[in-house]
């Protein structure tokens, strides 16, 4: 990895987690980069000051502006802002010495701060400096990185998990290297369903023109769970995760952050990530945040959550997806027989191996503006040719993308849980990806499809009725409006 200046957590946690650490100095300095700043508490980001910077410069020949005035300032700075912090002393006479030592480049410093830390923190990873090695240099970036693995007899290549969109793990394989990288777990699934349920028969007695036999043989559903008339998502958010706090033996308490994807929220602000924060009594500097990307939404969350655990500033992340599309119903409307309303809730966790790749896509375009959509002030709108034939169009390809980048056989992956568009929809599918209905986890006879929902709650069920068991492998895909639509290969391991 190129160094950093004191990096961030996760790029400790990647130093801890591999035999052999080499620092990439050999390439080019990449301007307004973390190479030579850093941001500390409060969001004041200190910079060490360079002679010269310049795109043209390798980070190894990078000179620092040596003048002890600065190094006075950025050690004012720290200690202003982390004097009362524990262990204080005795990491700001590292960070002192780091500064006071004048080293002549950028590289230096930084690698300098790497290793000294490191020590401080008891990891005896192997350290090299690729501008003090004779390595072969390639004709891109991955036959440079190859020659390395492989003058270095490097087999195993951890990799943060940004470089999934870099890299393609089969370059790596076809030269005998295995790439992986530090990644997440799903450590715990949860879901919530309300008790009312009006069956395919009550709404054909409200007066929509359509029959049970019509809706379950094109959908596949024969049901719907529907939110009380005052049962808000938020509610439904919260009996999800206090089920979830049940079955694993993480506490609330060491919850990092909260992710609540939804597309029909009880109202625009406070986002429904705030009022489940507060309903579950967190501490109060636990960030928490909204997601929207509709039916996707659950495979963005996880991604997003999954980047965040990388960063290495969190360890556990609750992953909520709740949906009430009954309060934006018309029930006399034929499209009312698609959409119901649950909750779903994951706990997202740091592992040190390779368990998952993430292929996300949206395209603004055509038909995605208008295939479904729901105003502020109405219910929704939806066209079902247009869902039907976007969603046979690149769910598909996006499947096969995820397989192909994570060098995964289908073979290896124990079930397919989708979101619930419809049971023909997922048929052709599954046709197209040379998966058998068997390994398609559907739950829409019960459910309908819940948009974000469907995911972890079809998820739970296959947990449940053990199809699904600590260690598999599994994709998740879903298709929402916008369009926006992704798919992700993670493992299951509580």
């Amino acid at each position: 990895m190129q160094p950093y200046f004191v990096p961030y957590i996760g790029y400790f946690q990647m130093v801890n987690s591999v035999d052999k650490f080499i620092f990439y100095d050999n390439v080019t300095y990449i301007k307004n980069g973390w190479i030579n700043r850093n941001k500390i508490k409060g969001g004041t980001i200190l910079t060490i000051p360079l002679q010269k910077q310049s795109s043209n410069c390798l980070i190894q020949d990078t000179k620092i502006l040596n003048d002890l005035r600065n190094s006075k300032k950025i050690l004012k700075t720290i200690q202003q802002t982390y004097s009362k912090s524990p262990y204080f002393n005795e990491v700001f006479d590292i960070v002192e010495g780091l500064l006071q030592n004048q080293p002549s480049t950028i590289s230096e410093l930084a690698i300098s701060s790497v290793i000294k830390f490191s020590k401080y923190l008891d990891i005896n990873t192997e350290f090299k400096i690729a501008s003090k090695e004779n390595y072969k240099k390639g004709s891109d970036k991955i036959t440079s990185l190859i020659n390395i693995c492989s003058q270095e007899q490097i087999y195993n290549y951890i990799n943060p998990i940004g470089g999934q969109s870099l890299y393609n793990k089969k370059d790596f394989l076809s030269h005998r290297v295995n790439m992986k990288f530090n990644n997440v777990i799903i450590r715990a699934v949860s879901s919530y369903l309300p008790k009312k349920i009006i069956t395919n028969s009550d709404i054909q007695t409200m007066g929509v023109d359509t029959t049970n036999e019509w809706v379950y043989d094109k959908l596949g559903i024969k049901q719907r769970c529907v939110a009380g008339k005052n049962e808000l998502p938020s509610d439904m958010a919260l009996k999800a995760v206090e089920k979830l706090f049940k079955s694993t033996d993480i506490n609330k308490e060491e919850i990092d952050l909260i992710i609540v994807s939804t597309s029909s929220p009880e109202q625009v602000s406070p986002p429904t990530a705030c009022i489940l924060h507060n309903k579950l009594n967190l501490k109060t500097n636990i960030p928490a945040f909204d997601l929207n990307a509709v039916c996707s939404g659950f495979v963005y969350a996880l991604t997003v959550g999954a980047s965040f655990i990388s960063s290495g500033n969190y360890k556990n992340i609750l992953i909520v997806s709740t949906e009430a599309y009954s309060k934006y119903t018309n029930w006399s409307d034929r499209h009312s027989v698609f959409f119901g309303d649950g909750a779903g809730a994951a706990l997202l966790s740091y592992s040190d191996s390779d368990n998952m790749f993430a292929e996300l896509a949206a395209d603004g375009g055509g038909t995605g503006m208008t295939g479904f959509r729901m105003p502020l002030d109405g219910v929704f709108e939806m066209k079902g040719k247009e869902v039907w034939n976007q969603a046979i169009k690149v769910l598909p390809k996006s499947i096969k993308k995820v397989l192909n980048n994570s060098s995964t056989d289908l073979a290896d992956i124990k079930m397919l849980i989708p979101h619930q568009p419809s049971i023909n929809i997922l048929k052709l599918i599954a046709e197209e990806v040379g998966l058998p209905m068997s390994k398609v986890k559907t739950v829409m006879d019960k459910y309908a499809n819940i948009a974000s929902s469907s995911i972890p709650i079809a998820l739970e069920d296959a947990i449940k009725n053990k199809e699904v068991i600590s260690g598999d492998q599994l994709i998740l895909t879903g298709i929402g409006s916008g369009w926006s639509w992704g798919s992700l290969i993670v493992k299951y391991k509580n």
